[in-house]
């Protein structure tokens, strides 16, 4: 794969310069940005050759089972689950992606204040019709994109899109349909020492935990930030 020129965005306006400079449909971001793009479900895997698919089929009918005090699968297929599964943070064979780049900037500072963060963009492609392939874990291409169904509030409000992998163990970027588009965008850094001061500024424009993850979760992380930005001023003043 050809080597990237990598693009350091410490604020805002020139985040959104930079993404401007190429229009991209979808995005995501990696709090530490040697991060590939594996899916959960297949990192830590050093065999190119194990088939984890009875794996993850087991153990998505075990979430089914266990979600039933919260929500009512009944009426869930296989693509439903998975999707929940994935935005409430199950390992799955999904990788997070959104139309809004300030999300994907949110995610790449949310943690690890020791790392630089990075953002990936994906050109556009049609979605998969998930009507026509009713088995996720029976896809004859390498991968694909999918639009979220609106099933979880948290999906709505990230604006979330997924891509699937046919292989989960493989890193997307290895992909030769992702190779024909990715050499004309320069990877997007976020230094770990500006994260906290972007978060305050993505705060202002409303993406925040509470925005992100409507629930009590999400107002907990928000508090949590609050909390992690007054220690380090503290620390700054002592």
């Amino acid at each position: 794969m050809t080597m990237l020129e990598e693009i350091p965005v410490p604020n805002v306006i020139e985040y959104l310069q930079v993404i401007n400079s190429h229009f991209a449909r979808l995005f995501r971001g990696v709090s530490q940005k040697d991060f590939s793009l594996i899916p959960s479900i297949g990192r830590d895997f050093a065999s190119e050759f194990l088939d984890l698919t009875p794996l993850e089929i087991e153990y998505l009918k075990r979430f089914r089972e266990q979600i039933i005090p919260f929500i009512d699968p009944a009426s869930m297929d296989n693509w439903d689950l998975l999707m929940l599964a994935q935005h409430h943070g199950m390992q799955t064979r999904l990788l997070d992606w959104t139309a809004n780049p300030l999300v994907a900037w949110y995610f790449a500072c949310e943690k690890d204040f020791d790392h630089d963060g990075r953002v990936y963009r994906l050109d556009y492609q049609a979605p998969l019709d998930i009507t026509k392939f009713l088995d996720p874990f029976n896809l004859s291409i390498d991968y694909s994109v999918i639009r979220a169904r609106h099933i979880s509030p948290r999906i709505s409000a990230q604006s979330a899109y997924f891509t699937i992998s046919k292989n989960p163990r493989m890193s997307l970027e290895l992909s030769s349909a992702y190779q024909q588009f990715d050499n004309i965008y320069k990877k997007i850094i976020i230094p770990h020492d500006k994260k906290i001061d972007i978060l305050d500024e993505l705060d202002r424009y409303g993406i925040n935990p509470s925005t992100l993850f409507p629930s009590l979760e999400g107002v907990s992380r928000k508090i949590n930030f609050e909390l992690t930005r007054t220690k380090a001023q503290l620390k700054k003043s002592s």
